[in-house]
């Protein structure tokens, strides 16, 4: 026998996940008149059926604390989405073809969640319910304390059995934590284009050859005849006479040669 996939909800008590919720009022400030810094005014949206998607038992120790009076580790929020009727006006709007929708009554569109009908037997309120489609994209949140409140002025209908309402939580989850790929593997990798020519730039000139190193300057040699003054400078040149120089050289006296030096030979 399968699993049964709707239980009754319970008028009071913790929220359920899965848990399906009729003639849901959202409250929401006006966003424009607190912007323009203009008295706080309260918006009312209304939700003609809504599905809780808050985990369970996150759901369950919230309510049991809150009961007792505890006001740590508490849940700041829940989380909603809204619910639609499995009618032509959906399907239009949503804008897919036979086929498409095929996929949506089979649960592998990832951003719609299909719901069968629910019997009168399992709505708290013995009306029963059409087929539903949950819009993954048309999820909200509500602070806690004010999502009772709303859940007392809403009416309770019924809520989804396990694994039912689990496989509604992994489909969710799944659908906000897809990532957007640049390219499907499916696709074909672009061609990419090859680079344009661009001009060729102009080779710089050939560096200029170094400068010669200069010579370090020479004093000049002193000519002939010159004399030398007293103060390592060259004098005047003096007039060259070999005739005088010869004669000179005949004149001077020659030294004696030194004792134990042999004479000349007789």
């Amino acid at each position: 026998m399968p699993a049964q996939t709707y239980a009754k909800s319970e008028n009071d008590g913790a929220l359920r996940q899965g848990e399906i919720l009729s003639d849901f009022i959202q409250y929401q400030l006006d966003i424009d008149k607190l912007r323009a810094h203009e008295p706080l005014e309260v918006l009312q949206i209304s939700h003609t059926l809504v599905i809780v998607l808050s985990q369970d038992c996150d759901l369950d120790q919230d309510y049991t604390r809150r009961q007792n009076g505890k006001t740590d580790n508490l849940l700041a929020s829940l989380l909603f989405c809204s619910v639609a009727l499995n009618d032509d006006d959906f399907r239009h709007g949503i804008g897919l073809n036979t086929k498409e929708w095929k996929k949506v009554l089979e649960n592998r569109e990832p951003r719609l969640h299909y719901l069968r009908v629910v019997p009168q037997a399992d709505d708290t309120h013995n009306e029963g319910l059409p087929d539903l489609v949950v819009d993954f994209r048309q999820y909200f949140s509500v602070p806690t304390a004010e999502a009772y409140l709303c859940a007392e002025a809403a009416r309770r209908r019924c809520r989804l059995e396990t694994p039912y309402a689990e496989h509604l939580s992994q489909r969710f989850f799944a659908y906000m934590g897809r990532v957007a790929l640049p390219l499907d593997h499916h696709l074909p990798l672009p061609v990419e284009a090859p680079a344009p020519d661009l001009p060729m730039e102009p080779a710089p000139p050939p560096a200029a050859p170094p400068a010669p190193e200069a010579a370090p300057l020479m004093a000049p040699a002193p000519a002939a005849g010159a004399v030398p003054n007293d103060d390592g400078g060259v004098g005047a040149v003096q007039p060259v006479n070999p005739a005088a120089d010869l004669l000179l050289q005949e004149q001077a006296p020659r030294a004696a040669p030194d004792d134990g030096a042999a004479g000349p030979i007789a």
